[in-house]
């Protein structure tokens, strides 16, 4: 499920608010050391796998840094 249906759902279960941000941290990390930016991170755009670890996904707005956006540029909400 991705991050926003983990935090908004009623039934879900506490988890590490530190550590998920860490690893939503660490992967744009990653990313821009490879000279790319996903240009539309939001809650939707991260799931949560079974043990709560944060994976980045929607790489279709992702630039190498500097490149313009062109027609794609993220979403308003």
């Amino acid at each position: 499920m991705d991050l926003y249906k983990r935090v908004t759902r009623k039934d879900s279960r506490p988890f590490n608010t530190d550590l998920v941000l860490r690893g939503i941290q660490e992967g744009i990390r990653h990313l821009h050391s490879l000279g790319l930016v996903h240009c539309d991170i939001k809650p939707a755009n991260i799931v949560m796998n079974h043990g709560d670890t944060p994976v980045i996904v929607d790489f279709d707005s992702c630039r190498h840094k500097g490149e313009k956006l062109g027609l794609k540029g993220g979403t308003c909400d």
